[in-house]
């Protein structure tokens, strides 16, 4: 059965669990697309990165890799520890302060993932009050 497969479990509830509640709360594509360089630039100034609202991430740790769930969509994160430590920040903090990011692109797979979030909307940055 399914609990006799531990895998095929926690991918179903990382699937329903981070799917949008709401018809239509997919996050919105954002204005423009990153790169690496204007990212950079981005995480650099002052203010703060936000989770769009309607964006759920949830995090699945396994005896040696972990899965970030976005949407109802697995992206695997293999064993990296970085990554699952960026990851679980992701997860865990709907703000974040943008400096908090920034050493997380010294990691080109680190910078993927964030230019990934940020290009489809998932992540957004505003401007120091």
């Amino acid at each position: 059965g399914l609990l006799d497969q531990p895998g095929l479990l926690a991918d179903f509830l990382g699937r329903a669990f981070s799917e949008p509640k709401y018809a239509g709360q997919e996050p919105p594509a954002p204005e423009r697309r990153y790169t690496a360089a204007t990212l950079r630039r981005l995480l650099a100034g002052a203010g703060e990165v936000r989770r769009n609202e309607g964006s759920r991430l949830l995090l699945v740790r396994g005896d040696s890799d972990a899965t970030l769930y976005h949407d109802g969509q697995p992206l695997p994160l293999g064993a990296s520890p970085t990554l699952a430590g960026l990851a679980a920040q992701l997860a865990d903090h709907r703000v974040l302060p943008r400096a908090a990011l920034l050493p997380a692109l010294d990691d080109p797979a680190a910078a993927a993932l964030l230019l990934a979030l940020f290009n489809s909307g998932h992540l957004y940055a505003t401007e120091a009050s």
